[in-house]
């Protein structure tokens, strides 16, 4: 399976970093390394995520959880994309 990561959520993550890095960039560096880890591990397992009842195909369409952060992501047989990441605090 091949991981690609939208470009919302590659905004979403430098975001993240960016804010994280003004008060602590250790803790900055940190949080992304277990996101891009609890990321990877979806490749294993992608129906590991709570599915999203109001998206367009709830079926492949998941969200996990990992630290205070929400990954959204979509999968198929061959592909998993991530669609966005946030806080969960953050409003959406």
């Amino acid at each position: 399976m091949e991981l690609e990561i939208s470009e919302k959520a590659t905004y979403d993550l430098k975001r993240l970093k960016k804010f994280i890095s003004i008060k602590n960039s250790i803790a900055a560096n940190r949080i992304a390394k277990k996101l891009a880890k609890g990321i990877r591990s979806l490749l294993k397992n992608p129906e590991m995520g709570i599915k999203v009842k109001d998206a367009t195909n709830p079926d492949i369409t998941r969200d996990i959880f990992n630290l205070d952060y929400q990954i959204r992501y979509s999968y198929t047989k061959h592909f998993l994309v991530v669609l966005r990441v946030w806080l969960q605090k953050e409003d959406r």
